[in-house]
């Protein structure tokens, strides 16, 4: 008998971002919000339709929680102005109690 998770298929995952810092910016703002909601909508919408072991972001890898929080980490990392931010944390819910997370430093 296959193992259930070598067998294609689909997950409805949630996404959640936290943005950490330790000063505000002139506003008072930590980030803008609209810009991370952008940022995160642009990352996303890459995964929409896709068997994610034929992405070449995991090639090499499982796209567990925690690899996919990673990549999500990384193209908001790259694609977010964040003069304030110092710390990103992308947290991958698959049920609602069960997540991972991966954070760091920007």
């Amino acid at each position: 008998m296959e193992d259930p998770e070598n067998v294609v298929h689909v997950h409805r995952y949630k996404v959640e971002v936290t943005v950490m810092g330790d000063r505000l910016d002139e506003c008072g703002f930590l980030v803008n919000v609209d810009r991370v909601a952008v940022s995160m909508e642009k990352a996303l919408k890459q995964f929409e339709g896709k068997i994610l072991n034929g992405m070449p972001e995991f090639r090499g890898i499982t796209p567990s929680m925690e690899n996919i929080a990673k990549v999500i980490w990384s193209r908001l990392a790259a694609d977010l102005e964040r003069p304030c931010v110092e710390r990103i944390k992308v947290t991958v819910w698959e049920a609602e109690d069960i997540c991972a997370s991966f954070e760091e430093e920007c």
